[in-house]
C-alpha cells in the first residue's frame, strides 16, 4: 500500500532543513525495523513563515507500525480522521509535530506533486 503525507515540526524554535531531514531519516529507520520492505520518497519545502515541512510517499506493508512510529516520534496525542477535498486523512498532532496520512491513488501524479520545487530523495 502507498501512503502519502506531510510532516510539520511544531516546537517553539524554527527547525532547520538539516534537523528535519535527520528526524525524518530516524523515523524511516524506526519504521524499517518492523517493515523491511519500506520505500520512501520525500521532499522538503520551506514554510511561508520560516522553517520547513516534508511531503512524503511510503510503500509500506504495515500501517499499524507506521502510525505507532509516527505517534512516538512526535509524542502524539492519538489519531483523528479528517476529510480533505481529495482524501480521507488520518491526522496525529503531538508535542513535537503534526502529521497527516492518506492513501495515494495515483503514484505518478503524487510523485510529480512532491517534486514540484525540489528533487525528491529516496530511502530504502
Amino acid at each position: 500500500m502507498t501512503i502519502g503525507g506531510t510532516l510539520r515540526k511544531t516546537n517553539k524554535s524554527i527547525i532547520s532543513k538539516k534537523t528535519l531531514k535527520q528526524h525524518f531519516h530516524k523515523l524511516h529507520n524506526q519504521i524499517k525495523k518492523e517493515d523491511q520492505d519500506i520505500q520512501t520518497i520525500y521532499s522538503i519545502e520551506k514554510n511561508k513563515n520560516g522553517g520547513y515541512h516534508i511531503h512524503y510517499g511510503m510503500q509500506i506493508s504495515n500501517l499499524t507500525n507506521l502510525k505507532k512510529c509516527i505517534e512516538q516520534s512526535i509524542n502524539g496525542y492519538g489519531w483523528t480522521k479528517a476529510l480533505d477535498i481529495y482524501y480521507n486523512i488520518d491526522k496525529c498532532i503531538g508535542q513535537y509535530g503534526e502529521v497527516s496520512l492518506f492513501n495515494i491513488i495515483n503514484n505518478k501524479k503524487y510523485n510529480h506533486y512532491i517534486s514540484k520545487f525540489y528533487e525528491p530523495t529516496q530511502l530504502y
